[in-house]
């Protein structure tokens, strides 16, 4: 029995030893995991609240552009997510968001260039 305590101790002693000599903070990481999610959440509350408004005050234009903005991030999920599990709904949820900002892009920059 001690033999399988004091290869248990050398292989907690080994990860650990490898855990110290790792550049990549995991702690780090995953705090960066965390704001980055944190700030998705903020951000997608102030663009609804800005498309409502805009809605409202008939301002169709920046709706356009705020629309835009709002799935950026979301195709840059979609796609790492995609590498990562290859699951075809996210590649499928990166086609969609990519057509959404090309066509709210484009109708961004109509309504400007004709003074709507």
């Amino acid at each position: 029995m001690s033999n399988f305590t004091e290869n248990n101790g050398n292989w907690k002693k080994e990860i650990l030893e490898r855990s110290r000599n790792t550049i990549r903070d995991e702690g780090l990481v995953n705090a960066k995991l965390r704001g980055y999610k944190i700030g998705i959440v903020i951000s997608s509350v102030v663009i609804t609240i800005l498309i409502g408004f805009s809605y409202f005050t008939w301002q169709i234009t920046f709706i356009y552009a705020m629309s835009a903005i709002f799935f950026a991030p979301l195709i840059g999920y979609s796609i790492a997510v995609y590498k990562f599990t290859k699951k075809r709904i996210h590649l499928v949820t990166f086609i969609c968001f990519t057509i959404s900002i090309t066509i709210n892009s484009f109708l961004f920059i109509i309504c400007v260039l004709r003074g709507v």
